[in-house]
């Protein structure tokens, strides 16, 4: 994912979410929800978009069940769902044309232990009580999440706050942020961490030790840093 300076962030995300139809005034919006299931088995989850929210969750369900928001203003999005191998594929594309602009927001229920990847241009991902591996990157955008009691997970935006909550010790995580605030709380330890800010502060509050198999990897171009016990 090509990075900016983050003297330009600013003005960057500004331009990318006006590119991406959420900020101009080109007449009237419009809106459509759509709610479906999928029953087949699955291991992964995939969200690949360029605008839009994502909020993702676990459920007691056997499949998933996702609901797509629309919005558009000259040419409604066309969405795309397909099961590749064991993995549901989410994606959508706008029309054709300089005012063709949409967004998608998804949310969706998830089984227990799914694996979920998400790779989005501009919008906010929510993350809320997952145990399967995660790997996450947003162009713009804040990546939040609760109760999370997965073993591995990678999370990155170019430009937002990453704010990650553990209820159970994980084995791997790695979060990285161009622009905003970084902060991972974890149960137990102790963990071999490694923080870092280049415009910022740095806390780490959880019991250290270089030799532990359990790595915590995290760091902000500009923003604070924090690591601490939950």
């Amino acid at each position: 994912m090509k990075r900016m300076a983050p003297a330009a962030l600013t003005v960057g995300v500004g331009m990318l979410l006006t590119a991406c139809g959420l900020d101009m005034d080109l007449g009237s919006r419009h809106e459509d929800v759509k709610t479906y299931e999928i029953a087949d088995a699955l291991t992964e989850l995939q969200v690949n978009i360029g605008a839009g929210d994502v909020i993702v969750n676990e459920s007691d369900r056997s499949g998933v069940k996702v609901t797509e928001t629309l919005q558009w203003r000259s040419s409604k999005p066309e969405t795309e769902r397909s099961v590749e191998g064991k993995a549901l594929v989410l994606r959508y594309m706008c029309g054709k044309g300089p005012l063709s602009h949409c967004n998608v927001n998804y949310k969706v229920e998830i089984p227990k232990g799914l694996r979920v990847k998400i790779d989005g241009g501009a919008g906010v991902i929510t993350l809320r009580q997952l145990s399967g591996e995660l790997e996450v990157a947003t162009g713009a955008g804040d990546i939040r999440t609760v109760g999370l009691a997965v073993k591995r997970l990678k999370a990155d935006t170019g430009a937002g706050t990453v704010e990650l909550a553990f209820v159970a010790p994980p084995d791997s995580v790695e979060a990285t942020t161009g622009a905003g605030e970084v902060e991972v709380k974890v149960p137990g330890g102790p963990y071999d961490v490694e923080a870092g800010a280049g415009v910022g502060d740095v806390t780490v509050k959880v019991d250290k030790d270089p030799s532990s198999p359990r790595k915590i990897k995290v760091s902000s171009g500009v923003g604070d840093v924090k690591v601490l016990k939950s």
